[in-house]
């Protein structure tokens, strides 16, 4: 490379309980090995890692934080990368019941139902029996359709749950300690995962779950965004996994449709998911408005704009003139998906430039975690932002 490029990448880690500098422990180790490799790098010439520290301050309230973040370096001949983490799992604090996830699953599967209709390209397309569940036999999704593509012992496991939460026997003397001490083994694994993805898709202002979104959100926003503002980077990509893509995918519809942009906005070029639920809760970041309120439908649009296709159902009597900031129009986007992997999907309900489909040899579930470890991935980040004549 004939000048040094230098990258910040901001990794999001996704569901589940997390420390602090794990996900960046994790991604780091998965591009290093990647990175040698794509660029043919051997012996004493292989990427350098480096532990660095960045103050940072806000313009606003002048509040100031330390940033902990890996620098990757080979020399001028090859990129400078330097990767950051945004650690979010402190907010999640056990928010959710058994109920608010069994009722979510229900309320994902009647969103859904509203934009599935009778077309049999959608579901040729799902290979996998568990998602090929989810269609009646008139082509329409399930009201009860995500519960349906658990597997049996999950959604036994949610109804007992839910019964032994609501009821008294919990509270005998006898059976307390036993079924307590299990009851809670049980909850922290469903609590600690599906939870988090229930309480963060609160759209309620009004609902208890909201503050805890809002806080996580503007967080992500402030770390991105003081990146954006490093005069060092010549480049800013967002990385998430599971949730975490979630989060990327919302803070960065915030920066594009923020009025007249931002210092560096124009440096953010890439987004990259991996395990994402986007598909299945697109519905939660889009209108839900009666079929007369065509101008708060319009208003959601606009605002809820960032590489994201029309799914409106409803023909609008009148167009409503789009003055929103539509700032983040350089970035390219690729997710990564495995079909064992019952949480992320292939994304068709926004404008991706690239669904990558991974085969990656782990069970149903368990390939949800198995991106951090899988070379191909990394190595296809690295031919798209990093090759000679790279797309971005």
């Amino acid at each position: 490379m004939e000048n040094q490029e230098r990258t910040a990448i901001l990794v999001i880690h996704g569901i589940g309980e997390q420390n602090p500098f794990e996900t960046l422990d994790q991604f780091v180790r998965g591009l290093w090995n990647a990175a040698n490799d794509y660029f043919k790098l051997k012996g004493d010439n292989v990427y350098s890692i480096t532990h660095a520290q960045v103050s940072r301050q806000t313009v606003e309230t002048s509040e100031s934080w330390v940033e902990n973040y890996i620098k990757l370096d080979a020399g001028d001949n090859f990129p400078s990368i330097n990767i950051y983490e945004y650690y979010w799992a402190h907010q999640m604090t056990e928010q959710a019941t058994i109920r608010d996830i069994r009722e979510w699953l229900k309320a994902t599967s009647a969103y859904a139902s509203k934009y599935y209709r009778r077309n049999d390209a959608i579901q040729e397309r799902f290979e996998e029996p568990q998602i090929r569940r989810m269609f009646d036999s008139a082509g329409y999704v399930s009201k009860r359709a995500y519960l349906k593509s658990l597997k049996w012992y999950v959604r036994t496991i949610l109804v007992l749950l839910d019964l032994f939460e609501q009821s008294s026997i919990r509270n005998l003397p006898v059976l307390k300690w036993i079924l307590d001490s299990s009851y809670k083994k049980v909850k922290k694994v469903l609590v600690n995962y599906v939870g988090d993805v229930v309480v963060y898709t609160t759209t309620d202002r009004k609902a208890e779950h909201y503050e805890v979104k809002r806080r996580i959100i503007q967080e992500a926003r402030k770390q991105i965004e003081s990146i954006l503002q490093n005069s060092h980077y010549t480049k800013v990509l967002v990385a998430g996994h599971s949730l975490g893509s979630v989060i990327a995918y919302d803070t960065l519809n915030r920066l594009h449709t923020t009025p007249g942009g931002g210092d560096g906005y124009e440096k953010l070029r890439g987004l990259v998911t991996f395990g994402s639920p986007l598909d299945k809760i697109a519905f939660f970041f889009r209108q839900q408005t009666r079929k007369e309120s065509y101008v708060r439908r319009q208003i959601l649009d606009h605002l809820h704009s960032f590489k994201a296709k029309d799914l409106t159902l409803e023909e609008n009597p009148v167009e409503i003139v789009d003055g929103v900031s539509h700032n983040l129009k350089n970035v390219y986007w690729i997710n990564f998906y495995d079909p064992k992997d019952p949480i992320g999907d292939h994304l068709d309900f926004y404008k991706v430039n690239e669904n990558v489909r991974l085969n990656m040899g782990k069970p149903w579930g368990v390939a949800h975690l198995a991106y951090w470890e899988h070379n191909p991935m990394y190595r296809k980040i690295l031919e798209t932002f990093y090759r000679r004549g790279s797309v971005v």
